[in-house]
């Protein structure tokens, strides 16, 4: 399969540099090259084809990243399955708006055309891990109450956070909580290598998923979840408290719903 590519960005040379780098590849095709961000949504629509990868600067005349990212996601022509965003600054408004406009990954520049590829590569590799495990999960019941506590606190499934939070409890209930106690030693390195990535990126990952659902979570499922001496209007919790209130959590539920059950063939 050939993955088609767009890039948006102004910078002349770091285009033409990143077009003939993806070019000699021979699983990769640029299909569409654009300076601006009025420019790249008119070349967008007029594709008959899905982009795999949209490479886009966030600083850009005419619509900036931001705006051009907001009309793709609001136009149903346009068709864009991974979104790796660049610029040279990282701050606030760009770590929302990775969850706003669903943002696979963000490079801050300057980056080497390399560097990009080895990114595009990363994420074709996420994306076949994830369809992999979910082949395998899916019909399990803790798997699927995982995925929906997540969901229920406002962590949405599209961010890295929310897969390695998933693997993190399921991992943790399953050995009877044993990586609590090492979460950095021993739970990050096996997730990591779970999804081939390093530990530093999956405990980055989960704070941010944390974070998210601190600040735009449901505070009644916080509250149900985490109880009250842990909320969204105090202190959030670390990541091996998230992980370990979780998995407590579903492990109560799961000997609650065990001694129903024998109570009620008893």
């Amino acid at each position: 399969m050939i993955h088609k590519v767009f890039v948006v960005d102004s910078d002349a040379s770091f285009v033409n540099n990143l077009v003939n780098k993806i070019n000699k590849n021979k699983n990769y095709e640029v299909v569409g090259i654009a300076k601006d961000g009025l420019e790249a949504i008119e070349k967008l629509k007029s594709l008959k084809e899905e982009v795999k990868f949209l490479v886009i600067n966030l600083i850009l005349p005419q619509y900036d990243g931001f705006e051009t990212l907001k009309r793709i996601k609001e136009d149903k022509s346009i068709h864009v399955d991974f979104i790796i965003a660049l610029s040279f600054y990282s701050n606030m408004a760009i770590r929302d708006a990775i969850d706003v406009y669903h943002i696979d990954d963000f490079i801050q520049k300057p980056c080497s055309c390399d560097s990009l590829m080895n990114h595009m590569e990363q994420l074709l590799t996420f994306r076949a891990i994830e369809k992999s495990k979910e082949s395998v999960l899916k019909e399990s019941s803790i798997y699927k109450k995982i995925t929906m506590l997540l969901h229920s606190v406002g962590i949405p499934a599209h961010i890295k956070g929310h897969a390695y939070l998933r693997q993190a409890i399921l991992l943790c209930y399953e050995n009877n909580s044993e990586y609590i106690g090492s979460v950095t030693k021993v739970l990050y390195p096996e997730i990591a290598n779970i999804f081939h990535t390093s530990g530093s990126r999956v405990e980055r990952a989960i704070r941010h998923a944390i974070e998210v659902a601190w600040t735009r979570g449901d505070t009644d499922t916080i509250n149900r979840i985490f109880g009250y001496s842990v909320s969204r209007f105090k202190d959030k919790p670390t990541n091996s408290e998230f992980i370990a209130l979780i998995t407590d959590y579903i492990i109560i539920e799961e000997n609650i719903k065990k001694n129903n059950s024998a109570n009620v063939g008893a």
